[in-house]
């Protein structure tokens, strides 16, 4: 009897530690997932580029990656990194205009370039407009594009300064050999450019997808007289950190997850097996952004811009430009400074500040991570 109860203590004891071992390495956190860490991003409403955030926070995937994340909406990237000033944010996605203050003025770091960014905008015109009247063929950047330099002359335009409709707007008339000296400029936020446009301001106004360029489209009133992939305008949206995190480890395990989540969501969304699901989250999200669309506009802006996939967005970071000591990516930005820069709507020497900012230690960790898990 004592011996048969001796060999059940040894069983049980065996158990017990077998059972140990087996639910000790159940429980031991898998590498980059070992506590919650908090992020504060920043972008701007309405952008495709946050819809991808907004599918993936609806799904609950950041959480999931160990992403406390507080997200900031801005109406233009300008006004967003202003908010550097003060440490508002950590890290954020904006189109061009936001990029080079934030780079040149607080120093800012750029992790990856994130999708060309000039599919929605548009310049409309009311259907009496003298521009609209002129036709088409005289545009020298793009024979699409309507009017001449006589009809463009003198005309309204509303738009928003310093950011990437303005580079657009400045683009189109270089087409008709004009400046912004040849129109009448009014300075206008894109969230109330359109509303004002309706009422009877302007004579042209500039809109993109954060300001309602799928409602001025389907709008019979009003017609686009010049669309920014006519003109090969070379922006792009792209992602990039408050300097003043870059030594914090935390922060940089929260932007690699961040982004290894962002190119999951990526496949997911442009998977035909998710399409009606991917527009109806579509419609939610422009709706919730007071740029509601219909089923037909939303297909549309889910398409109007190429996302840049995580090998490529590597590769034009760590690809040297021809002819350049900075990188492909660098040299896209580069390319939109110096025309601002000639416009004057940039200072002189901005060019020679900009290279070298640019980190790609982020996306080495990102694409090692991806690759891994595929």
């Amino acid at each position: 009897m004592r011996n048969f109860r001796s060999k059940i203590f040894v069983l049980m004891l065996v158990v017990m530690i077998v059972s140990t071992a087996f639910f000790g390495c159940r429980r031991a956190p898998r590498a980059g997932d070992e506590s919650s860490l908090d992020l504060t991003f920043a972008t701007v409403s309405g952008a495709l580029y946050y819809y991808i955030v907004y599918v993936a926070k609806e799904k609950g995937w950041f959480a999931d990656a160990g992403v406390n994340m507080r997200d900031i909406n801005f109406t233009n990237g300008p006004v967003m990194v202003e908010a550097l000033a003060s440490d508002g944010w950590d890290f954020g996605i904006s189109g061009i205009g936001g990029q080079l203050p934030a780079v040149i003025t607080y120093d800012a770091v750029l992790i990856t370039p994130i999708n060309s960014d000039d599919g929605a905008q548009r310049l409309f015109v009311r259907n009496n407009s003298p521009i609209l009247a002129a036709g088409t063929g005289h545009n020298i950047l793009d024979s699409r594009i309507y009017g001449t330099a006589a009809t463009w002359r003198g005309q309204r335009v509303i738009c928003n300064p310093g950011a990437v409709l303005h580079y657009f707007l400045i683009r189109v008339l270089e087409g008709f050999d004009l400046s912004t000296d040849d129109i009448h400029f009014l300075s206008m936020d894109v969230a109330t450019a359109g509303s004002a446009f309706r009422a009877g301001e302007g004579d042209v106004v500039a809109m993109t997808g954060s300001g309602g360029t799928m409602a001025m489209l389907a709008d019979p009133n009003f017609t686009s007289v010049a669309e920014g992939p006519w003109l090969d305008t070379g922006l792009m949206g792209a992602a990039y950190a408050n300097r003043n995190i870059m030594s914090n480890p935390d922060k940089i395990e929260a932007i690699t997850r961040f982004m290894v989540v962002y190119y999951q969501t990526l496949d997911w969304v442009y998977n035909p097996a998710n399409y009606r699901e991917v527009i109806d989250m579509m419609m939610d999200f422009t709706d919730e952004m007071g740029i509601a669309m219909d089923r037909p506009s939303a297909e549309f802006y889910l398409n109007i811009d190429r996302f840049y996939g995580h090998r490529e967005a590597l590769e034009m970071m760590t690809t040297t430009a021809a002819g350049k000591n900075y990188s492909v990516m660098e040299d896209k930005i580069i390319g939109v400074l110096n025309f601002f820069i000639d416009s004057g709507s940039r200072q002189r020497g901005e060019a020679e500040r900009f290279p070298g900012n640019v980190n790609t230690s982020v996306m080495q960790e990102v694409v090692r991570r991806l690759e891994a898990r595929s």
